[in-house]
């Protein structure tokens, strides 16, 4: 071995040679009246820690685990536990579904005040959906159950999506229901033909006012998209209802009776107009407990599942 790499060799083990005394490298000894010189190894050096070493190992331990952890399959439940567990988070979003269903008998544009109230109960069903799904996509299943786990996790999705719709469309009804009830109450269509040009002008102020108001609220609503072509309907109809109170309101004396003559005659549409979208509102509160009806269906079916594995 050459000088140098002795060296080398003798700095890794024993640190630098100016740190090493000639005591840590030879020793004399007395054999047979001679003095002999003998090589002998330095004793054993304190154990330092060195806190960057330390980290460093620390950090690959972990990412050793985790790759390990990635190679064994990520720890999958045991079929039993498993089967146990997907139960018990399915029997809950049964349960509220059934709940859900029992609550729409009845449901109509005449009830509209209950429509919060239903609003509430389909906002706990989406934070069931939602904490269905959280709850199933933490589990590791076995092999055997993936693509039931697949199945319930669409399910429990599609679930909160369906419910967060009807959310906002029970949420759109409720502000637009007074509206339309509101528009059959203006105060032009109450004046008489005989009506003074002060009263004329005071009524079709105030029902600007208020067209203006109900105009201001639909156009700051962003509906479902199953409901924008209702919407679109219903607020191209109050702007016309507007415009002819603008009519009214604009008209140059001694022109106000004859203006509001022709209000009058065009008011007659408001009610069949009215009408027309309560029964697309109605349609569509009909069809809710046929939406929940197909996830009462699936679900029973994945419970079919469930209890198969």
């Amino acid at each position: 071995m050459s000088a140098i790499v002795y060296n080398d060799v003798a700095e890794l083990l024993f640190g630098p040679e100016e740190s090493r005394s000639e005591t840590q490298m030879v020793a004399f000894r007395v054999r047979q009246g001679r003095v002999v010189r003998e090589s002998i190894s330095p004793p054993a050096r304190e154990s330092r820690s060195d806190p960057g070493m330390t980290l460093a190992a620390f950090i690959c331990a972990m990412l050793l685990a985790l790759f390990l952890g990635g190679c064994n399959g990520g720890g999958a439940m045991d079929l039993s536990s498993y089967k146990e567990r997907v139960a018990d988070i399915h029997d809950g979003v049964a349960w509220d579904l059934g709940y859900v269903l029992e609550s729409l008998s009845g449901l109509s544009v005449e009830e509209y005040r209950y429509l919060e109230e239903l609003g509430g109960i389909f906002r706990n069903a989406k934070g069931i959906f939602t904490s269905a799904y959280q709850e199933t996509e933490s589990l590791v299943p076995p092999g055997e159950a993936a693509d039931l786990h697949r199945q319930l996790l669409e399910f429990y999705s599609r679930g909160r999506e369906e419910t967060g719709i009807l959310v906002d469309a029970l949420g759109l009804f409720q502000v637009v229901i007074p509206m339309l009830a509101d528009v059959q109450n203006l105060a032009l269509p109450t004046l008489s033909e005989q009506a003074r040009p002060e009263e004329i002008k005071a009524a079709a102020e105030e029902d600007h006012r208020t067209m203006n108001m109900y105009v201001g609220e639909m156009e700051g609503i962003t509906p479902p998209g199953e409901l924008a072509s209702f919407l679109e309907e219903m607020y191209a109809f109050f702007c016309a209802v507007r415009e002819w109170v603008i009519g009214v309101e604009q008209a140059v004396p001694p022109g106000e009776l004859e203006a509001l003559a022709q209000f009058q005659v065009r008011y007659t549409e408001v009610a069949g107009k009215v009408a027309q979208l309560e029964g697309m509102i109605n349609g569509y509160l009909g069809g809710i407990g046929a939406r929940i009806d197909a996830l009462i269906e699936e679900g029973s079916a994945l419970a079919a599942g469930i209890q198969g594995l």
